[in-house]
């Protein structure tokens, strides 16, 4: 708490009717920026970078609205965003990177940026290119980690999802190991500075890890209440690898269950640095996300939500 004559005099007002509000708010502003830095914690990757635990995903976000909620999130104090070329929306979110640049409130060196490799671009003379198309989305020169989306590939070609004309998905026959192959070889060349997989199981993952040169760093599956992956979880952990949580709180259905059923429970929500605003706890959480997009993918590693009805959300 501040005294108003105090923080007059220290703005250079002489008179308490003349406070400087103007100093005021860089006064807040300076606390909001230390509070958004402190909030979210750090995992270490196998290679020794620092990925923040807590992460903005940019998954079914809605068409104009990506790089205002990137922006907002930044603000807010998300230093982690997950992005993948098959959502469509790598521009719009490298928009809101820039602004924030631009507005020095973030360097490159700040953001933890995550990206996919779709499944039409795993065959090895396809995956830079993959890589550089992201790159130019986003406006960097590198990105903090890149995951190879899906094990499964698709028939190479514009076509995101290809299919034959009984509907069924046009499969292509790429070993995975050859496409970790080629993601490598942008490591190599500095382009990616991390690399994993998202949506493989345990032998597929143990497929890769057994021609690696440049060790997986993550997994990231699904998982949240309903489907708790206890048995991948223990997996990644032998492996050395950080486990990644997308959906972590099926939004579709235990969010609205949440709001049903322990509303007194939210303002624990926002304590966790889950969210970085507060708000009232007779919100509506399911039309809050609904009004946010981009909200509607939280990626958190090993983030421990703790309800008061002793509900965990997210494994540890």
């Amino acid at each position: 708490y501040f005294d108003p004559k105090q923080l007059a005099r220290c703005g250079g007002k002489g008179k308490e009717d003349n406070f400087d509000f103007h100093f005021l708010g860089k006064i807040l502003r300076l606390l909001k920026n230390f509070i958004a830095k402190m909030a979210v914690p750090c995992m270490e990757l196998p290679s020794g970078a620092k990925m923040p635990v807590l992460g903005l995903g940019t998954w079914k976000s809605k068409p104009g609205e990506v790089a205002e909620a990137v922006k907002a999130a930044i603000d807010a104090g998300y230093r982690h965003i997950d992005c993948a070329f098959v959502y469509g929306n790598e521009n719009e979110v490298g928009a809101g990177l820039k602004a924030k640049f631009d507005e020095g409130v973030i360097k490159r060196e700040d953001i933890f940026i995550t990206s996919k490799l779709w499944n039409t671009f795993h065959h090895p003379d396809d995956v830079k290119g993959a890589v550089k198309k992201s790159l130019e989305g986003l406006g960097v020169d590198y990105l903090d980690l890149y995951l190879i989306h899906w094990p499964m590939a698709y028939k190479r070609g514009p076509e995101m999802f290809p299919k034959d004309e009984e509907g069924k998905f046009i499969a292509a026959d790429v070993p995975f190991t050859d496409t970790w192959k080629a993601l490598e070889a942008c490591v190599d060349a500095g382009m990616l500075k991390n690399i994993g997989l998202s949506n493989f199981n345990s032998q597929q993952v143990q497929a890769v890890i057994d021609i690696a040169k440049v060790k997986p760093a993550i997994l990231q599956v699904e998982c949240h209440p309903y489907l708790n992956q206890k048995q991948l979880l223990q997996f990644t952990k032998e492996k050395g690898m950080v486990f990644t949580a997308y959906s972590p709180l099926r939004l579709s259905t235990v969010l609205t269950y949440l709001t049903e059923c322990f509303v007194s429970t939210l303002p624990d929500l926002c304590q966790t640095g889950l969210f970085m605003s507060p708000f009232d706890k007779h919100m509506d959480f399911s039309r809050l996300l609904g009004e946010n997009a981009t909200l509607t993918l939280i990626t958190i590693i090993n983030y421990n939500i703790s309800c008061s009805m002793k509900i965990r959300l997210v494994l540890q």
